[in-house]
């Protein structure tokens, strides 16, 4: 019997009205890795969604190394995890409470490999999202004004993961880029990834957030090489003048 996979890829990008081409002006981007605080598993037979969260960042960021990153944002990438291991780490509490009980654990989450930590981080949002949908720019605005991160200027970068959807076998991830100084969003990338692949829900959906990934890195080098070949038009304008 042969098998046929498909694999679609969806993304769309929303500018906002501070000055977008700050992001493909400087040469430091903060990335600050998965946020999983707004995030839907719709998996049947899942009664811990909880303990797949930091394994699926290992797997991802062990696939997708920070020079990749750089290549394609063409810009000194700084990975700082702090924030949202934080973040994810209360989510994992959250979630695991019952498996905490039955196995008399007073800390699920000590095991997890945490990666691009720097150090403890205060936090002062945390919240579990219920139902399905896609965040809208609103909601995305309200959950990047309560970060609290140690740098205070330049351009953040960070991954809101809003679902996991077996029946669509789809993932969608928002990748946000901000002013870290005002907090405003910048830019927004929407992904949705369509089939997953390996066996496993770290490995299969892992898979899929990794292809989200690689749609975002691809879709900003584009924008990218856009906006410098319309600076290059605009000067040559100029010049004819």
């Amino acid at each position: 019997m042969k098998y046929l996979l498909v694999i679609l890829l969806v993304t769309s990008s929303i500018s906002y009205s501070q000055d977008v081409s700050e992001i493909y002006k400087t040469d430091t981007i903060y990335f600050y890795g998965y946020d999983f605080a707004h995030f839907t598993l719709a998996e049947n037979h899942v009664t811990d969604p909880g303990r797949y969260i930091f394994p699926w960042v290992v797997y991802i960021s062990k696939y997708i190394k920070p020079k990749v990153f750089e290549k394609q944002l063409s810009a000194i990438v700084l990975h700082d995890f702090t924030y949202t291991n934080s973040i994810n780490e209360k989510v994992v509490k959250t979630l695991s409470v019952k498996t905490r009980i039955e196995n008399k654990e007073e800390n699920v989450t000590s095991s997890y490999e945490r990666l691009y930590d720097n150090k403890k981080a205060q936090t002062n949002i945390i919240s579990i999202k219920k139902s399905g949908g896609i965040l809208d720019a609103d909601s995305i605005q309200k959950i990047i004004s309560n970060y609290n991160l140690e740098q205070k200027e330049g351009v953040g970068l960070v991954a809101i993961m809003e679902y996991v959807n077996k029946v669509k076998e789809a993932t969608l991830v928002h990748f946000v880029l901000f002013d870290l100084k005002t907090k405003q969003l910048l830019k927004t990338y929407e992904t949705v990834f369509y089939g997953g692949s390996g066996i496993g829900l770290t490995k299969h959906w892992g898979m899929s957030f990794i292809g989200n990934v690689e749609q975002f890195l691809q879709n900003f080098y584009y924008d990218y090489k856009d906006y410098k070949w319309e600076l290059r038009k605009k000067k040559r304008i100029r010049k004819l003048k």
